[in-house]
């Protein structure tokens, strides 16, 4: 399959496919390989790069957990309008001066930093 390197909607419908394994091999290189072209290319597609963002912000699909990463995409979207990613962004914020006060106190003393990244959610592609 070839998806139009200036076509961000195609790449992303390549990335799905790929990685849902729809019509092709299931494959998350493949997939993570279209959704950067869209997320990146001449049109950056918002949706392509939230996506991008939960996959690093939750370590998932060969992508290492990496919260710079992660708001780096939802920052993009976010300038783009998406407003899931403007969400995402908000909650990581409140939810790292939750995390920082409840450090101060010697009860959660033993958490390691930033671990409330696990059970942020992600929505779907939007």
């Amino acid at each position: 399959p070839r998806g139009d390197r200036e076509d961000g909607a195609a790449q992303v419908a390549l990335a799905e496919c790929y990685l849902e394994g729809r019509g092709v091999a299931q494959s998350d290189e493949e997939a993570l390989r279209w959704y950067g072209y869209a997320a990146t290319e001449m049109r950056p597609d918002a949706g392509a790069q939230y996506v991008l963002g939960g996959f690093y912000l939750r370590g998932e699909r060969g992508k290492p957990k990496d919260l710079e990463q992660a708001l780096r995409f939802f920052g993009l979207a976010a300038k783009q309008g998406h407003a899931e990613a403007r969400d995402a962004i908000e909650r990581l914020y409140r939810l790292d001066q939750t995390e920082s006060e409840m450090m101060s106190d010697s009860h959660y003393a033993t958490r390691s930093p930033h671990s409330w990244v696990i059970w942020v959610p992600c929505c779907e592609q939007g």
